[in-house]
């Protein structure tokens, strides 16, 4: 361990690797951690190497009771391309016989004012590198192995079984069953306001 006289003075390990010291993990004075990253710029910063699958992996949370090859919740590049970044949340279910896989709850204020209605208890929210719509790209697509099942498009349209929407706002690529269905043009839609008395 070594008290560092940086720009950011910290805490630094070193470990030896047979080839000399290496530095390992970094604790910046304003409380950043690095490990694989000389100067974090987060309160936690990970950095690792790319190469195969199982260095890929820059973080797993596991549970004592469990295998690690059982159950467990990795933050990882889902690449192994040379120079390429594709971040992937990995969670692997132990529940034998069961059908759970990972679970995303959002719990919030059971309200919906107006300016929030385009929010959720769980919002998912496609958009580009430079914080814009996007209007090119798939905002969601729902895969099976690689084969895509649903995808919703830029322009909100969704595709279910197809990834062309044909320009309509619902395409689906098979059968549907329905209670009911009322079609009216967008513009004699009913809003209805509720007032307690």
């Amino acid at each position: 361990m070594q008290l560092t006289g940086d720009a950011q003075p910290g805490l630094a390990t070193w470990i030896n690797s047979g080839t000399g010291f290496v530095e390992r993990m970094r604790i910046l004075s304003n409380g950043n951690v690095g490990i694989g990253q000389v100067l974090p710029a987060a309160k936690l910063h990970v950095t690792g190497v790319q190469g195969t699958t199982s260095s890929n992996v820059y973080a797993t949370f596991t549970q004592s009771n469990v295998a690690p090859g059982d159950g467990y919740l990795s933050l990882a590049n889902s690449t192994t391309a040379s120079g390429y970044y594709v971040p992937a949340i990995v969670g692997r279910t132990y529940m034998p016989g069961r059908s759970f896989g990972v679970a995303l709850i959002g719990e919030a204020d059971d309200v919906l004012p107006s300016y929030d209605a385009a929010i959720a208890a769980i919002t998912l929210d496609g958009r580009t590198k430079t914080a814009t719509q996007l209007t090119t790209n798939n905002v969601l697509s729902v895969n099976s192995y690689g084969v895509p099942l649903m995808q919703v498009k830029a322009n909100g349209n969704v595709g279910i079984g197809t990834t062309d929407t044909k320009g309509y706002k619902l395409a689906v690529n098979g059968s549907g069953i329905f209670t009911r269905v009322v079609v009216k043009s967008y513009a004699n839609w009913p809003d209805f306001v509720f007032h307690s008395k």
